[in-house]
């Protein structure tokens, strides 16, 4: 029986539009419609990001230099950058502190600091939770970890660092690599159609649960 479930973040507990920020990005240039996806979110210098390889002052900088974008403040390249951040719906939230009564709860994210920021900012104003920690016996995130899912090394990580028995444990994403990879390892997993409520059937859901 499942006695541990890993949350992902984006699309799975806060709702997630790429296009947004792409949008954001092309209205400072209009030369990049159509290439901004393919060489921001899709490079080695978004993967770069996410693995916590360079700062936050260096992605600034390289997605300026790289797109030919106005000197943005770092409050207005934030800005453009975390448009993609949707809503946290509270009922989401309930359920999370719900099952934290019951279950070993921990969140794996693919992200980055600005965007975590981000999404602080709308938990705080839609629940008044001022931080995701409290939410989860632990939070692991690919740019503190230096890797990013669907690498079987971060799935490895968090089981062991937690004695976590992957027959045990249930894994919650949007993105069917990084489920596939879960399987790999023996967890149980629940592929998340993007910016859903699918997570609110949880609780009636989890005592059926066998890998």
């Amino acid at each position: 029986m499942i006695k541990n479930i890993i949350f992902d973040l984006g699309g799975v507990i806060i709702d997630v539009v790429f296009e947004r920020s792409t949008a954001a990005f092309e209205a400072l240039n209009p030369a990049l419609k159509d290439i901004i996806w393919r060489d921001t979110f899709q490079s080695d210098l978004f993967w770069d990001y996410e693995k916590g390889f360079i700062s936050d002052a260096e992605f600034r900088a390289r997605v300026i230099k790289t797109f030919q974008l106005p000197l943005l403040s770092d409050h207005d390249f934030d800005t453009a950058w975390n448009a993609l951040l949707g809503d946290i719906p509270p009922a989401r939230i309930k359920v999370l502190q719900q099952l934290a009564t019951q279950y070993r709860v921990f969140l794996l994210s693919n992200t980055n600091a600005i965007h975590i920021r981000g999404v602080e900012q709308i938990l705080q104003a839609r629940t008044g939770i001022a931080q995701l920690p409290p939410l989860f016996e632990r939070c692991y995130y690919s740019y503190d970890m230096g890797k990013r899912k669907p690498d079987p090394t971060i799935y490895q990580q968090v089981l062991e660092e937690n004695g976590l028995n992957p027959a045990e444990t249930l894994f919650l994403d949007d993105n069917l690599d990084n489920v596939h990879a879960a399987q790999g390892l023996g967890i149980a997993t629940i592929h998340v159609p993007a910016n859903t409520d699918e997570i609110l059937t949880l609780p009636q859901r989890l005592p059926h649960f066998t890998t």
